[in-house]
């Protein structure tokens, strides 16, 4: 329930007739903007043209973890709900009464994007705004071993194996990453396996029973076996917009933009990193492109915290290349699939097997005591990063969709973990769904 005393931050009537709303979901593309702007309508008897919906921002949004999972209206929109009948002090309207809800209303997003105004993170000018770029060992986990001094057109900020520069142009610092990164020398890191599924086979950490329902009766019917391995490589999201976002620190203040689908767990980890309090640092969203899945959004936002902390005051703008957006976003994780079905004579499957090796398929920052964020391990005083994790069944990670909706009789699920990655792994769109639902359809 809604906190009365909390109303008046989260729904704000203005002098022009409008209602500004505050939300902790934020806009991908999705079109959740409108959607909420229609239920407050709704709930507030008002017209929808007089809603505007605020960026969710953690100086004065609810704070409704990350948007993901489609669950933006079923939590999120029914929070609003209940926020907009408690501001009327009535009860939450009927659905047979809804004039708004349920029809077709245009995108309130769309406009600036079409026409080509500046509607994302990567348009965004504040003043006095100073440009920065990352320089980064062409593999993950590589240390910065020497640095040969160049005479560069911009301020060099390094601490540990954080490397980059900040310029007074977007081209100036472009130019000034790429004579940095000459010469720069890096201590390798791990290679990337020849042979995933041997790779990942070799590496469990632990191992968990999805489901098990055995019947021994009826796998001694099965008079065929039929065995198959299906390989998923890591899988980048390849957004056709490279990560962005702009910082400012003034004082013990720090104000950081970004296209984060979850503000708060960010503010948290950056007030890890930075030995901050959270209080002092607000993370607002701005929109960047639309993700499917955790792209480099989160990571970005602490190179331009920590390049912000060099800049004296002055705003920071960090977006990354196409080529970091490759190398250094985390990836869908590989996977390894292993089923085995045994049949019996009349063709029914009787018993079915199956096996799956893969890394934790969320690594979104701000659910653990130690840092997600990929800058994190690179500093002088290095953090230790927390490892991918899987969700709990039945949502799950990399066992999301492993148990089939075949009726089996003798049936055995078993998720290996594997902990270590050569390369960072987090989500991409349905976890380990598509993986397990395409070896399974497949077999």
């Amino acid at each position: 329930m809604n906190k009365p005393e909390k109303l008046p931050q989260r729904l704000r009537f203005e002098g022009d007739g409008t209602v500004s709303i505050a939300t902790g979901k934020v806009e991908l593309g999705q079109g959740i903007t409108t959607a909420l702007a229609q239920i407050a309508a709704e709930e507030l008897g008002i017209e929808l043209q007089k809603i505007k919906i605020l960026p969710a921002s953690t100086a004065y949004s609810p704070d409704e973890g990350v948007t993901s999972g489609s669950l933006s209206i079923q939590d999120g929109g029914k929070a609003l709900r209940r926020a907009c009948a408690e501001l009327r002090n009535a009860p939450e309207k009927a659905a047979s009464s809804y004039r708004v809800v349920g029809t077709s209303a245009p995108r309130l997003d769309l406009p600036g994007k079409i026409a080509g105004r500046a509607s994302y993170v990567h348009d965004m000018v504040l003043p006095g705004m100073l440009f920065g770029r990352v320089v980064r060992p062409p593999r993950a986990f590589s240390k910065l071993l020497s640095l040969q001094e160049t005479k560069i057109d911009a301020v060099v900020v390094r601490d540990g194996s954080f490397l980059g520069v900040l310029a007074e142009s977007e081209p100036a610092a472009i130019e000034a990453a790429k004579k940095l990164a000459a010469g720069a020398r890096w201590r390798d890191g791990p290679q990337w396996p020849a042979d995933w599924a041997a790779w990942l086979k070799s590496h469990v950490a632990e191992t968990q029973i999805a489901k098990e329902s055995a019947d021994a009766a009826a796998k001694a019917r099965g008079a065929k076996r039929f065995q198959a391995t299906y390989t998923k490589p890591p899988i980048a999201h390849a957004s056709i917009g490279p990560s962005c976002a702009l910082a400012r620190m003034q004082g013990e203040r720090l104000e950081v933009w970004t296209h984060s689908q979850g503000i708060f767990g960010l503010r948290r980890e950056l007030a890890m990193v930075l030995r901050m309090k959270e209080e002092h640092i607000v993370v607002t969203h701005a929109e960047g492109a639309g993700c499917y899945g955790h792209n480099g959004a989160d990571d970005v936002a602490l190179d331009a915290a920590l390049l912000a902390r060099a800049a004296g005051g002055r705003p920071v703008k960090l977006q990354w290349s196409r080529e970091d957006e490759f190398a250094w976003e985390p990836y869908g994780p590989a996977m390894c699939v292993a089923l085995e079905a045994r049949l019996d004579a009349d063709g029914s499957i009787v018993s079915w097997r199956h096996e799956l090796w893969s890394n934790g398929h969320t690594h979104r920052p701000g659910r653990a005591d130690k840092p997600t964020l990929s800058a994190a391990a690179q500093l002088a005083a290095p953090f230790e990063l927390a490892p991918a994790v899987n969700p709990a069944l039945p949502a799950g990670g990399a066992d999301r969709n492993a148990i089939p909706i075949y009726q089996v009789p003798d049936l055995h699920v078993l998720n290996h973990y594997v902990r270590e990655m050569p390369v960072r792994g987090s989500s991409l769109r349905s976890l380990g769904g598509y993986g397990n639902v395409f070896a399974i359809e497949s077999f």
